[in-house]
């Protein structure tokens, strides 16, 4: 989410071996860096087959409502004019992904 246009700038999360995780390393500004708190994680039992995701997303943060809040990450993200693109993607396995939504709410 975040993603800027030519890919280099996004913010990232997802679910692998250790659990959730939301991971913005590649969301820093020069002169503003997350180090060493890149990547903020939440287990999941290890049976987990459906995990339900709620995002919410501003100017400068990511909220992250897993399993209807059974854990919750919330972080500084810092997006820069044009990081409006979002994409969808499974890495190293299969995902099915349903049920997905965009909403904007105008300010």
């Amino acid at each position: 989410m975040g993603e800027s246009a030519d890919g280099s700038r996004y913010t990232e999360f997802g679910v692998d071996s250790q659990g959730f995780y939301l991971d913005r390393t590649h969301a820093e500004l020069e002169h503003f860096l997350f180090a060493p708190h890149l990547v903020t994680r939440s287990p999941l039992p290890p049976d987990a087959v459906d995990v339900r995701v709620t995002v919410l997303v501003d100017t400068q943060s990511v909220e992250v409502f897993v399993n209807d809040g059974e854990c919750v990450h919330s972080d500084q993200v810092y997006f820069q004019q044009g990081d409006t693109g979002v994409s969808v993607h499974a890495q190293s396995g299969e995902a099915c992904f349903g049920a997905i939504s965009f909403s904007t709410i105008a300010v």
